[in-house]
């Protein structure tokens, strides 16, 4: 017989018209091969993927490896500053920010080696209590990282030093102290933890560095970001400003953006809290982005890197102030109003203490911060915060405890009382003010008797 003669056309298939069918390797289709060949346009890439899976591995190793390398040496040679705060706090309706319970992360400390907080089981910093049975005396410390006692270990803060002294009256002093918070935060937690808590006194730490401005800006001036705490950008675009005596000038300044490799990373959260790589990288990352964008639209033109700003610790000791500042100040007393009240409405004392800021204290600080801003001396008046809220207080009869005199009285003597770098009271810092703090309550008579 004649075999068929193939004719034109019989290879050509559902490939397209002029296009031959690709051929097929053995096993390719599942009968007499070992397995299943990658074969597309007639070409089999099984051995090049074979070789190319080796070498990803190798080269995905090798990157890790050298990451690790860079961990280790930044570490020991670079070590960055890791976000204390990721992963701490959780935003409350009814206060605005709360630490989470039963929390433990590391502080860094200008005094050496990071410190260890812990968070109790209510939210505050420090040991459980018998919390539905108080002790003889309980005092409610409320206030912002200084009561917190951001830098120090715990049983360095002055609520701490304030419970080991009265610890032969059986007297508890719960630290309620939370980073940003302001008298309207205070106001607040206050309201909705005090039921329960049910204190004797409840003992205020304002600091005039921020509490003014924080009660300017309201309750919610900070939101979580990637588990920080950070002001809205509305807020920046309305308050930071440049800040002359009596204005605050119409021209946002600007102002850095939020840096970093905002990408899908997996474990970002636990590698911006642990990785100093990562923290070094991005924090790069995010000045070259600031860099590449330039001036915010609107900015001054020209605008120093340190201009002068209604954030800046020492904006509240202007002698002229702009309207803002007044209406800040009335926000502030009624803040401490409302906590007069509560106080007044549970049977429990009230007692407020201001805080000073570094400028306030020493002298040389303060010159800096004039340099700095480009300021004149004339236009300020360093006493000015403390002597507004010692006449409201005056007049409400609410206790006052002004540490700005015995501050400046031992500057001179011991060692720091704030951290260089920082603006938080270092141990000394925190052991002048206890020492203080007690003799005053003391004197008027808000302390049982031992």
């Amino acid at each position: 017989m004649k075999k068929a003669r193939s004719k034109p056309g019989d290879a050509i298939h559902s490939w397209g018209a002029g296009r031959r069918a690709p051929r097929t390797a053995p096993g390719a289709t599942g009968t007499g091969g070992r397995g299943t060949r990658t074969a597309i346009g007639g070409r089999d890439y099984t051995p090049r993927l074979r070789r190319l899976v080796p070498n990803l591995l190798l080269a995905c190793a090798s990157v890790l490896a050298a990451a690790l390398a860079l961990e280790g040496a930044l570490r020991v040679f670079w070590p960055q500053e890791l976000p204390f705060f990721s992963g701490l706090f959780v935003e409350d309706p009814a206060v605005g920010m709360r630490h989470v319970p039963h929390t433990r992360a590391p502080m860094g400390s200008e005094s050496g080696g990071p410190v260890t907080v812990r968070i109790n089981s209510r939210g505050y910093r420090g040991p459980e209590y018998a919390w539905d049975a108080p002790a003889r005396f309980r005092i409610l410390g409320l206030g912002d990282s200084f009561a917190f006692g951001f830098g120090v270990k715990e049983e360095d803060t002055y609520l701490a030093r304030l419970e080991r002294a009265l610890a032969a009256g059986r007297v508890e002093v719960i630290n309620a102290g939370l980073a940003g918070m302001g008298p309207d935060n205070e106001a607040r937690l206050l309201a909705a933890d005090g039921p329960r808590l049910r204190p004797d006194l409840v003992l205020v730490g304002f600091f005039v560095g921020n509490d003014l401005i924080d009660a300017a800006t309201g309750v919610a001036r900070t939101r979580l970001r990637n588990g920080v705490p950070m002001v809205p950008e509305a807020i920046l675009e309305r308050w930071y400003r440049p800040l002359r005596p009596g204005r605050i000038l119409p021209q946002p300044l600007a102002r850095p953006a939020p840096g970093g490799l905002d990408l899908p990373l997996p474990f970002k959260d636990t590698l911006r809290k642990h990785s100093h790589l990562y923290r070094l990288v991005t924090g790069r990352v995010g000045r070259l982005q600031l860099a590449w964008r330039g001036p915010r639209a609107g900015a001054a033109a020209q605008t120093p890197v340190e201009e002068f700003n209604p954030f800046a610790q020492e904006a509240f000791c202007l002698k002229s102030y702009p309207r803002e500042f007044d209406l800040a100040w009335e926000k502030a007393k009624g803040a401490v109003g409302q906590i007069k009240a509560w106080c007044d409405g549970h049977g429990a004392r009230l007692a407020v203490v201001m805080i000073p800021t570094e400028a306030q204290v020493y002298p040389d600080r303060w010159d800096d911060v004039r340099r700095r801003f480009a300021l004149r001396d004339e236009d300020f008046d360093l006493d000015k915060p403390q002597r507004i809220l010692s006449e409201y207080a005056v007049a409400t009869g609410i206790p006052m405890v002004d540490l700005l005199p015995v501050l400046r009285a031992a500057r001179h003597t011991g060692g720091p009382l704030y951290f260089r770098r920082d603006i938080h009271w270092t141990s000394r810092g925190h052991e002048v003010a206890a020492d203080e703090i007690l003799q005053r309550l003391d004197a008027l008579g808000l302390l049982p008797p031992s």
